[in-house]
C-alpha cells in the first residue's frame, strides 16, 4: 500500500497557490487596491465629514457658551450699576436728610436765641419799668411825705421829728410837705442819709 501524502505536500498544490498569488498581486492588483482606496476614501470622507461636524458642533457650543457668558456679564454689570445707583441715591437722600436736620436744628437754635433775647429784653424792660415805677413811687412818696424843718436854724429837712439835727432848733420846728421843702431850697439832713 502506498502512503498517501496530504494535499498540501503535493507539488501541484503549491503550483496552484503560486499562480493564484501571481495573478492577484501582479495581474489584477488595481481592482482590489482601487476598491480598497475607494472604500478608504469614502471612510476618510465620512470621518472627515464627522470630524467637521464635530468641530462645527463644538464651535457652536463654544459660541453659545460665550454668548451666555456675555449675557451673564452684561446682566451682572447692569445689576451692579443699578445697585450703585440705588446706593448713590440712598447716600444723597441721607445727605439731604442730615443737611435738613442741621438746618432745622440751626433754625431752632436761632429761634431759641431770639426767644431768649426777647425774654431778656422783656425782663430788662420790666426791670426798667419797675425801677422807674419805684422811683416815681418813691418820689411821689417823698413828695407827699411830711418833713420837719427848723426855719430859724439851718437849711435841712428831717423825716424824723426826734432827729439829732433838730436839737439846736430848741423846739422851733415846722411841719411841711417834702415838695414844698425842696422847692424852698431845703436839703436832706446828713444824719438821715
Amino acid at each position: 500500500m502506498q502512503n498517501k501524502k496530504p494535499f498540501y505536500k503535493k507539488w501541484w498544490f503549491w503550483l496552484v497557490v503560486i499562480v493564484i498569488s501571481f495573478f492577484t498581486n501582479f495581474v489584477f492588483p488595481n481592482q482590489n487596491t482601487q476598491s480598497t482606496q475607494q472604500k478608504n476614501e469614502a471612510r476618510s470622507a465620512k470621518v472627515e465629514k464627522r470630524h467637521k461636524q464635530k468641530l462645527a458642533a463644538e464651535k457652536r457650543k463654544r459660541e453659545k457658551a460665550e454668548k451666555i457668558a456675555i449675557r451673564r456679564e452684561k446682566a451682572k454689570t447692569k445689576r451692579l450699576a443699578v445697585k450703585r445707583e440705588k446706593l448713590k441715591k440712598k447716600r444723597l437722600a441721607e445727605k439731604r436728610r442730615k443737611k435738613q436736620a442741621r438746618e432745622k436744628a440751626k433754625r431752632r437754635r436761632i429761634a431759641r436765641k431770639k426767644e431768649l433775647a426777647a425774654e431778656r429784653k422783656q425782663k430788662k424792660l420790666l426791670v426798667a419799668q419797675k425801677k422807674t415805677q419805684e422811683k416815681q413811687e418813691a418820689a411821689a412818696e417823698r413828695n407827699s411825705r411830711t418833713v420837719y424843718i427848723a426855719p430859724t436854724s439851718g437849711r435841712r429837712y428831717h423825716f424824723d421829728p426826734d432827729c439829732r439835727g433838730l436839737r439846736p432848733a430848741n423846739g422851733n420846728i415846722t411841719k411841711i410837705p417834702l415838695k414844698e421843702a425842696i422847692s424852698e431850697g431845703y436839703t436832706l439832713c446828713k444824719w438821715e442819709d
